[in-house]
């Protein structure tokens, strides 16, 4: 299929913004892993992951679906039915996540002492608390703007809390203070960064009292996806609970690392397409625009595969020398969890773009259902495999679970509408990778400029045998050319690549 009378350049140039404020995410994830891991040690990080660990397991109480159903319901929308669907909507979230709040600062204490090391750490349990308010909160008034097409404001607003946060890391280390400060400093700057963008909201579309009434639609949407939060928190990170129990905060805070980094690495270019997708798809469909909504699931889905697969493969034989240059050698020795934690999280980027349909289609009823059988998977298989093979096993548990997952988003959805998936693409893709897999194992880097040497020449490699396989119609190369500014020998390029 052609790229037809929607604006795909506009999809693609609105995915590159967001790409930039993905990239200082990632950036920011990948500094402050070294950073904590070299100045804290694994007991420490295993702590501070565990702040996370609470503040996401309580997020989907906060939120109530109320971002999918705004997501769903305001775009196209008057001024005054987003003003008060936006404001109501923020203060019912204020509201569940204060009572929250008050619940962890009460029972600090023992939940310190079933997860956080030792009643001693009560202070950690008081901060997650106020974690539960802030970051829910702030990354509501964020979202916004994606949601509305602002996405230079979404994505500045994203570096800036990147770099912020990357620049209080750095500054709690160099000042010689520990981790508790570091999350205080964070949580201070999360609520910075959420008072700017409510200014920025409220000069756009006003400010008004909630009225509940208006919040029964988004309820009736939102309502069934607080098990999803729920069960997806469950795969995501009770193998951390069982880890913390079974091994130790040691062993957490090795595990930690190597999953976040991994999931970065693996989701670098699939975020920012992800990004993009919900408001565009939806936007399309409530106008009747079918084909066009097939286009963009089709492009969607073609170009993050075309960059998960070389990822998965490349970095499964580079993870080893990564964490060995950016870590210290206790967090290295969890470079073979990397294989498996990058198929889970593959599986799991691939059910976010096709999932979007059952929003599409309102059919939010049964994504609980799909999650509720993916948690009781990964608790069954973490209870089983943890006590007896460890961190491997917390690790097939998580893909495990998100296959099942994977499997069962792509045959509901298709009830409701057919994609593209382009299988010979796919083959294409993985024949390049394998390829460029050669060469890289071949390279064996140690140290940074080598490895940055072998992960550039890896993806000219990639590329170059994905052209001459002829992945890329000749619309495809047309259009990327047209894209990026100052392309010479246009013609040239089109007769060497084409079809």
């Amino acid at each position: 299929m052609a790229f037809s009378g929607f604006s795909y350049k506009k999809f693609s140039k609105d995915a590159a913004t967001i790409g930039a404020a993905g990239l200082a995410l990632n950036l920011k994830g990948l500094i402050m892993v070294p950073i904590l891991t070299k100045s804290f040690g694994t007991v420490n990080y295993g702590v501070w992951a565990q702040v996370g660990v609470i503040g996401a397991l309580l997020t989907p109480l906060v939120i109530m679906g109320l971002n999918s159903a705004m997501l769903r319901f305001l775009p196209g929308k008057s001024k005054e039915e987003i003003r008060k669907g936006f404001h109501s909507s923020l203060f019912a979230m204020f509201s569940v996540a204060a009572i929250l709040c008050f619940v962890l600062v009460f029972f600090s204490k023992p939940i310190a002492e079933a997860f956080f090391g030792g009643g001693e750490n009560y202070r950690f349990v008081i901060l997650a608390g106020a974690v539960v308010i802030s970051s829910p909160l702030t990354s509501i008034c964020i979202s916004y703007f994606r949601w509305f097409a602002q996405m230079r404001t979404y994505s500045a607003l994203i570096i800036s809390l990147s770099v912020a946060h990357t620049g209080a890391a750095l500054a709690v280390v160099l000042l010689g203070y520990g981790i508790y400060e570091l999350v205080v400093l964070s949580i201070a700057l999360d609520i910075l960064v959420m008072l700017v963008s409510l200014g920025i909201i409220v000069s756009q579309i006003g400010i008004t009292f909630p009225r509940f009434t208006v919040l029964k639609p988004f309820f009736i949407f939102g309502l069934p996806l607080i098990p999803t939060g729920f069960e997806y928190w469950v795969v995501d990170a009770a193998d951390r609970l069982f880890i913390s129990y079974f091994i130790g905060m040691s062993a957490l805070g090795i595990y930690v690392a190597v999953y976040s980094v991994t999931r970065i690495i693996v989701g670098f270019f699939f975020r920012p397409i992800l990004g993009v997708l919900a408001p565009a798809v939806s936007r399309l469909w409530n106008e009747g625009k079918k084909d066009d909504v097939k286009t963009v699931f089709k492009y969607s889905f073609k170009y993050g595969i075309m960059f998960a697969i070389p990822i998965f493969v490349g970095f499964s034989l580079l993870g080893k020398p990564f964490f060995t240059s950016f870590t210290t050698a206790e967090f290295a020795i969890g470079y073979y969890l990397i294989p498996i934690l990058s198929c889970a999280f593959i599986f799991h980027l691939i059910s976010n773009i096709v999932g979007t349909i059952l929003h599409l289609a309102q059919k939010t009823k049964v994504v609980p259902v799909i999650f509720a059988a993916c948690a009781v998977v990964n608790l069954a298989l973490n209870a089983l495999l943890i006590p007896t093979i460890g961190l491997v096993g917390a690790a097939i548990a998580t893909a495990v679970a998100f296959f099942v997952e994977v499997v069962a988003v792509l045959r509901i959805s298709s009830r409701y509408f057919s994609i593209d998936y382009e299988p010979r693409f796919v083959l294409k893709s993985l024949i390049s990778s394998l390829v460029m897999g050669l060469v890289v194992w071949r390279f064996d880097p140690s140290g940074i400029a080598p490895l940055i040497l072998c992960v550039f020449s890896g993806a000219v490699i990639y590329f170059i045998i994905l052209i001459v396989l002829k992945g890329f119609t000749r619309n495809e190369f047309a259009f990327f050319i047209d894209f990026i500014p100052g392309v010479r020998f246009k013609g040239w390029l089109l007769s060497k690549v084409a079809r």
